[in-house]
């Protein structure tokens, strides 16, 4: 009976030793397969944020080439050409003169006065250099 309780014990042992070296494995097994997870879910999430740039850059694209359609096709008429010359190098047509609008002075004919701080005022009183 001594030599089968040794065998049982190990057995026991052995299978103690073996059910440690097997959630051993599965723990280093989960770890690599998480990691692997992990990097797939991270390379998504990249690739997310990277269409969603690109379709905000295609409708700024798409939104320029309309503008530029417009453009072109304003350019292609005699008015279009010729206003964004006036605009671009404030050329007119010959025997056009340029008018220039100038604020009218209102108020006294006087001199202007400049304006000048109460100590500047007082500066002035005190040495008689006041007007």
């Amino acid at each position: 009976m001594d030599i089968k309780k040794k065998h049982s014990r190990r057995k026991a042992r052995n299978t103690t030793v073996s059910s440690y070296v097997a959630l051993g494995m599965l723990i280093v097994a989960i770890v690599f397969l998480g990691n692997a997870t992990w990097n797939v879910y991270r390379t998504h999430a990249e690739a997310r944020i990277r269409e969603l740039r690109a379709k905000e850059e295609l409708a700024a694209l798409v939104l320029r080439e309309e503008t530029l359609r417009e453009d072109i096709a304003r350019l292609n008429t005699e008015e279009g050409r010729e206003a964004e010359m006036r605009e671009r190098f404030g050329v007119g047509r010959a025997g056009e003169k340029l008018i220039v609008i100038t604020e009218e002075n209102i108020g006294d004919n006087e001199e202007q006065r400049p304006i000048v701080p109460w100590y500047g005022e007082l500066w002035q009183w005190i040495f008689g250099t006041h007007r």
